[in-house]
């Protein structure tokens, strides 16, 4: 408050100095530590400066009144400047990202089989990648390269099975089955194009999309016999060579403190396997990304 008071007072001074340098019969006023300063200008372009009380005297009163003409000629368009040396100049910025957008999250199941549940998801959204800011205030695009994993679990009433076709199926378990385990896990490299925005100092947000490379699915099963005996007998097989979707593309948010932390939700409208191949499955994930 006190630097705009210097600023405006240091502003009229040299405004009106220029004004009374033309005009001999105006006077120059000086004024230290005034209260309150009013500046009003009316329709025809007249301006009235009013200056109320100082530290010393609660009752000052002084008002300079500039005619359109004068002010044409040596006041100019009196304004408040804020340009000031020390501003931060707005400026395109190119800069190169490591090892960002580490994220976990809980992976929820939106549609598809209902035998598959809840799992979890984890990455580095940006192993590497580059950030172009341009315009300096705030908002930036970004593209960048990197790599996660994705799992989904199976009720314990379903098991998983394979055959020669490499089809994935999900199979209730029999009467002599007990307690089944299974899971499908997924591993991509992704290429995510984002575009964010800082709202408050850190704090900010991001949307974008991520196009995902699957480079390899795999499933596995374990299951407990249930022979009337003694001895237990468990069953596990793994299959591998899974016919995954090659590519898919997700959709992107974050909020929270750039640089720091914050919250995502990431949404996976494409099935994860080719048609006929595996579970019909579409999911959404929500969780915490660092450094985004």
């Amino acid at each position: 408050m006190y630097l705009r008071k210097i600023l405006t007072l240091a502003a009229m001074a040299v405004n009106i100095a220029m004004f009374a340098q033309t005009e001999a019969t105006d006077t120059v006023k000086v004024i230290k530590d005034a209260k309150q300063l009013i500046i009003q200008k009316d329709n025809a372009g007249n301006s009235t400066i009013t200056v109320k009380g100082t530290q010393d005297n609660s009752n000052y009163f002084y008002e300079l009144q500039v005619t359109k003409e004068k002010q044409d000629s040596t006041f100019r368009d009196f304004s408040i400047p804020t340009n000031f040396p020390f501003a931060k100049k707005s400026r395109r910025t190119i800069s190169y990202d490591v090892v960002k957008n580490i994220y976990v999250g809980v992976t929820i199941p939106t549609a598809g089989d209902d035998a598959i549940s809840t799992s979890y998801e984890l990455g580095i959204a940006q192993v590497g990648g580059i950030t172009y800011c341009p315009t300096g205030q705030g908002f930036s695009t970004s593209i960048g390269l990197g790599f996660g994993a994705r799992q989904f679990s199976v009720k314990e009433d379903y098991f998983l099975h394979s055959g020669l076709d490499r089809v994935l199926n999900v199979i209730p378990k029999a009467e002599n089955q007990g307690k089944c385990t299974s899971r499908i896990t997924s591993f991509y490299l992704q290429v995510p194009v984002l575009f964010s925005q800082r709202i408050y100092k850190s704090f900010g947000i991001s949307l974008g999309a991520i196009v995902s490379l699957n480079t390899y699915t795999t499933a596995n099963t374990k299951y407990k016999l249930n022979t009337g005996s003694d001895n237990e007998i468990y069953n596990k097989e793994k299959f591998k060579g899974l016919h995954q979707r090659p590519l898919t593309v997700d959709l992107m948010a974050t909020l929270g403190f750039m640089d720091s932390v914050g919250a995502f939700v990431r949404y996976s409208p494409m099935e994860m396997f080719e048609n006929g191949y595996g579970p019909k499955v579409k999911s959404i994930t929500a969780g915490v990304t660092f450094n985004f």
